[in-house]
């Protein structure tokens, strides 16, 4: 079973397949900015096409990779307002399509991803990558907030098999099926 990853955002959002195995199937980041001052679109309408593009996206991946499962970091904490707004967003895109898609969404705190992987919460960035580089063997790709966001992602699948019922279940359902053969 393939299981997409999230780490959410609407400026770099990172989108990573893994298989239950714990394998790095693709990674990748999308990301969008702003529109131009020169449009004069309105915030909202500017937000909705960068949410439709992130949205979009993740649909081509569910047709290719066919999902059955989405974890996902859950964006937390912000002094500004428009960085909670994007947040709020962020939330309700993956939820809803895990409620359109019929595929179970499992949430994880950003602070437990790292903790998982490294054993605390003080963790820099690029610590991330070169954990994430010499345990899953991803190769990256050199554009810095690509990497930090699939990065991410996968930190989020790590925190996932190592604290999840779910994958548990997966793992103990493996068992079983080796057990008929």
């Amino acid at each position: 079973m393939n299981i997409i990853c999230f780490d959410p955002s609407i400026t770099a959002f990172g989108l990573v397949i893994m298989n239950s195995s714990g394998n790095f199937v693709y990674g990748a980041c999308t990301r969008t900015s702003p529109a131009s001052k020169a449009l004069k679109l309105r915030q909202g309408d500017a937000r909705c096409a960068r949410i439709s593009i992130i949205v979009k996206r993740i649909l081509e991946l569910n047709d290719t990779y066919n999902p059955g499962l989405i974890v996902s970091e859950q964006p937390t904490g912000s002094q500004s307002a428009i960085a909670s707004l994007c947040q709020g967003a962020c939330l309700a895109l993956v939820q809803t399509l895990s409620d359109a898609l019929g595929i179970s969404v499992e949430w994880f705190h950003e602070g437990d991803c790292k903790k998982s992987l490294h054993g605390r919460r003080d963790v820099s960035k690029d610590e991330v990558i070169q954990k994430i580089v010499s345990k899953y063997k991803y190769s990256p790709m050199g554009i810095k907030t690509n990497d930090e966001a699939i990065c991410d992602a996968v930190q989020v699948f790590h925190c996932f098999s190592k604290t999840s019922e779910t994958m548990k279940l997966l793992k103990f359902n493996k068992v079983l099926e080796n057990c008929w053969k």
